[in-house]
């Protein structure tokens, strides 16, 4: 609609009016706005002017103290900046405490360690946590909260400094910020740390081939003591060193604390001393390191422990600690060498700790030992990683859990170790004079693709009270060569889908008062030893029941020089298509075996009998039982055979052996000998023997061979 020329002049003129009044409006409100900045900015500088001058205030109060006088001071709610390269420094013997005005919320507990805590009942359980499902019939712990103060100290470097016989005490504190070594604590001072958080600091200042790196918040030296209580570090990182560095005999203790992401990152390449070394410490130089109840979360290191390295007779003790996701291409947790030793008691829970979180690094879940070093494990449990990392780097997948050198030694007392994958010592990977104990262990569901535990070159190996179970492995669960010593006291071994125990080149095995039972190797190969290549095996008091080999030995197989002595053991219902007890010179070589009050029972529907002796085999029994074997192609306890090119026969002999209920659906039923061969009854029984075709006790095969007896027996059937 046309509006009338009077109203549309009116119109113009109202709109004129409006857009006046608009503009004033926002200069009024622009202006106001530019006040309140002005005045924000000014309260913020005198606020920090205020928080610099308590800082300089603190120290010119210490500085008037007398030399062995004390302080203490309230740090009200805020953030206070602490300036200058050596930050407040305490010295001499003054005595230093500083409280927050608000108490911290959050942080770690005791009741978070707890058994029961957290969790739904044993056994696998789904949830958040610590990165997924646990299995190693514990319930997982709470994770810990994170601790917040209200008071917090930022530093452009250093924050303190404490030397001499002084003492510095921060209560409900948070560090953080600095670009240096946040504490320096030397000449036997103290620091003691409660309930304070160190986060987001990070030393700068990298390695050079003749120092070490600064760590990013503590460095102790020269007797130093340090005492953290319900503390947290995160989120600390140094450039090529660890967040704490102790050594000259320092000694931490840290209660219920908390450390995660911490990182030592070697980001110049440099081949300088210890570079990424220590996730969250190095302990060198006699330091001792006292560890109670705190929780280790996905801490780092770049080349070596990814929560610790620990050398020159530094000692670390741990209590009812949890490790949890730390990472480093070499020892997920412990690195340890040059006589350093670790002491792992009480309960203590072992998790991942591998490369990525995922693929098994070398040492990955519990440590690297090597140098007259020792690792101490009692009462841990141990659960590995998700899967198993790639062929393409078969360096990083040596000693899932631990790896020895150069005269390492590590026990384990009482662990539960479950699920862990790898590729060559999956459990273990031992050399060069190394010595490992397990006792009172509880071994189950390792998966290897060569071995679980690989031991060479004059190590010693002991296992006693412990129990392996559902361990599978492409080649074998232990292999054991070049003078190695492994010794089996009191164990059981079940289910396990690998041959157990493979030996070459001289090792002295001794197996003792052990159960092997339903043990099927997958690939084939004894169920439970091949031994070859002067191998030398002692087992005494043992039992073997229904373990099964695939083709050639469903106990034992012998090779090369290999020497067995068996004693008062028991054998029954063992299988394999070839010597269900055990196969001798198959494949060539003179391997010998002597066997005393042992009973062999049980073994039916295998190719050829339990026992399968082949070129220049020695076997002998004494004092022994065989009853109710037999065979469906030949030799119902006995089938031996050497080849037309042999150089020698095989050997067998029995004393004072009884022989009852054998049956071949062939030939012999009791022996079946082919080519040449040397046979002894020695004052021995047979009774019950027969056979489908001929040779009701001994069938000798027309092929040719010769056979000698001697002594006296008796016999029916």
């Amino acid at each position: 609609m046309r509006l009338p020329q009077r109203s549309h002049g009116r119109y113009r003129a109202w709109r004129g009016s409006l857009s006046v009044l608009l503009a004033s409006q926002a200069c009024t409100l622009l202006l106001a706005w530019l006040c309140a900045v002005v005045v924000m900015v000014a309260e913020r500088g005198v606020q920090g002017a205020a928080e610099s001058a308590w800082a300089r205030q603190l120290q010119a109060d210490i500085d008037a103290l007398p030399e062995d006088g004390s302080l203490e001071r309230v740090l009200p709610a805020g953030d206070f900046e602490v300036a200058g390269a050596a930050g407040i420094t305490v010295a001499g013997r003054r005595r230093v405490v500083v409280r927050a005005a608000q108490a911290p919320t959050g942080g770690v507990h005791p009741a978070a360690l707890e058994e029961g805590a957290g969790g739904e009942g044993e056994g696998e359980g789904e949830g958040e946590g610590f990165g997924g499902a646990w299995t190693i019939g514990l319930p997982e712990p709470d994770e810990p909260t994170a601790l917040v103060p209200a008071s917090a100290i930022a530093c452009g470097a250093t924050a303190f400094t404490i030397s001499g016989s002084a003492s510095l005490h921060l209560d409900g504190l948070a560090v953080h910020g600095c670009t240096d070594t946040a504490f320096r604590v030397s000449g036997g001072a103290t620091l003691t740390l409660e309930r304070s958080l160190l986060s987001s600091n990070k030393a700068a200042t990298v390695a050079t081939r003749d120092a070490a790196p600064a760590p990013g918040v503590l460095e102790a030296t020269d007797s130093a003591r340090v005492y953290l209580n319900g503390s947290e570090f995160g989120d600390n990182a140094a450039l090529g060193g660890a967040v704490m560095r102790l050594g000259d005999a320092v000694r931490l203790v840290a209660d219920t604390s908390f450390f995660h992401h911490n990182r030592a990152a070697s980001e110049t390449g440099d081949a300088g001393a210890w570079v990424g070394f220590g996730g969250v410490l190095i302990a060198t130089g006699r330091a001792t390191v006292q560890l109670s109840g705190c929780v280790f979360r996905d801490n780092s290191a770049s080349e070596r422990g990814g929560v610790a390295d620990v050398r020159d007779d530094a000692r670390v003790t741990v209590s009812a600690g949890v490790f949890v996701w730390n990472q480093a291409p070499l020892a997920g947790c412990f690195h340890l060498t040059e006589r350093a030793a670790v002491v792992a008691n009480e309960a203590h829970v072992w998790v991942g700790n591998c490369e990525n979180k995922r693929r098994a690094a070398m040492a990955g879940i519990l440590a690297f030992v090597r140098h007259d070093a020792t690792l101490v494990a009692d009462g841990a449990k141990v659960q590995g990683c998700e899967e198993l990392g790639s062929k393409a780097s078969p360096r990083a997948e040596q000693g899932g859990v631990l790896l020895l050198y150069d005269r390492g030694a590590a026990t384990l007392v009482g662990c539960l170790i479950v699920k862990v994958l790898g590729v060559v010592g999956a459990l273990l990977f031992a050399s060069d004079d190394a010595r490992v104990t397990l006792t009172d262990c509880h071994v189950s569901d390792i998966t290897a693709k060569e071995s679980a535990i690989y031991a060479s070159q004059k190590v010693a190996v002991r296992l006693e009270r412990t129990t392996w179970e559902y361990t599978t492995s492409d080649l074998d669960l232990i292999f054991v060569w070049d003078d190695v010593s492994l010794t089996v006291v009191d164990c059981t071994f079940l289910f396990n889908e690998a041959p157990l125990i493979t030996a070459y080149y001289g090792p002295r095995i001794s197996l003792t008062g052990s159960a092997f039972e339903e043990n099927t190797p997958k690939q084939g190969g004894a169920a439970v030893l091949f031994a070859a290549d002067d191998a030398a095996v002692e087992v005494s008091g043992c039992t073997f029941f229904k373990n099964t080999g695939k083709s050639t030995g469903g106990v034992f197989a012998l090779d090369g020089k290999a020497e067995l002595t068996v004693r008062d053991s028991s054998f029954s219902e063992n299988k394999a298509p070839v010597g269900a007890v055990i196969a001798m010179g198959v494949d060539g070589g003179a391997p010998v075996t002597r066997w005393y009050n042992v009973k062999v029972s049980g073994h039916q529907q295998n190719s050829r009998g339990p026992i399968a002796l082949g070129d220049r085999a020695f076997f002998a029994a004494y004092d022994s039982t065989f009853s109710n074997n037999g065979a469906t192609d030949g030799g119902g306890l006995v089938f031996a055979e050497s080849s037309h090119k042999s150089k020698g026969a095989v050997t067998l002999r029995f004393e004072r052996c009884a022989f009852k209920n054998h049956r071949s659906e062939k030939e012999g039923g009791l022996l079946h000998l082919a080519h040449a061969f040397d046979v002894h009854l020695v004052n021995s029984t047979v009774t019950g023997c027969r056979a489908e075709r001929e040779g009701g006790c001994i069938y000798v095969s027309p092929r040719g061979g010769g056979g000698g007896g001697d002594g006296s027996g008796s016999g029916s059937g």
